[in-house]
């Protein structure tokens, strides 16, 4: 774990200064991130068979950039598969759901479909970790970082790895 947790760092490090430069980048960063933050958080039991399946709420940018880098990535053996998802209610489905900042008004409608469900949340829009999002990226310095709202993971029955809590900072309120 902490190999692959080296792996993503190595990868999206050299990138950081180019940031401000180039938001393909960016999107390639992040994609980095959520490809990688599955293997650093515990599902229950019941929720960690089969492939994992990885999806973005509405269009997004990133998702070209997320589908090209699940290509090399295998959780227990399997790529992920990467899909869009169009509604709330088809986020139960899924183990990461990423939320853009422009589904911002669906954030309490899909909180609310997603409570007591073992669903990752991430987002990359200011306040989304106050507001019950599980991981929320941004950046800071030129450089992709991330928050995580340690309650709501609780509430999810989902466990993060202490790699992943240390290298995190707690939302700001």
């Amino acid at each position: 774990m902490r190999l692959a947790l080296a792996i993503v760092l190595a990868i999206a490090w050299p990138l950081q200064p180019l940031l401000a430069q180039d938001p393909g980048r960016v999107a390639l960063v992040k994609a980095g991130f959520l490809v990688k933050f599955p293997e650093f958080v515990q599902w229950p039991e019941a929720a960690s068979h089969g492939p994992v399946r990885l999806c973005i709420l509405g269009p997004s940018d990133l998702l070209a950039p997320l589908r090209a880098v699940a290509l090399y990535v295998r959780y227990r053996g399997e790529p992920p598969s990467v899909r869009e998802i169009d509604r709330a209610q088809d986020a139960a489905e899924c183990q990461l759901v990423f939320i853009p900042g422009d589904r911002a008004a669906e954030l309490g409608r899909l909180l609310k479909v997603l409570a007591g469900h073992p669903v990752l949340t991430v987002g990359d829009t200011p306040g989304f970790a106050e507001r019950g999002v599980h991981i929320n990226l941004y950046t800071e310095n030129e450089r992709v970082r991330f928050e995580i709202n340690r309650a709501a993971l609780e509430a999810s029955s989902l466990t993060a790895s202490f790699r992943l809590l240390e290298m995190a900072r707690a939302p700001t309120r």
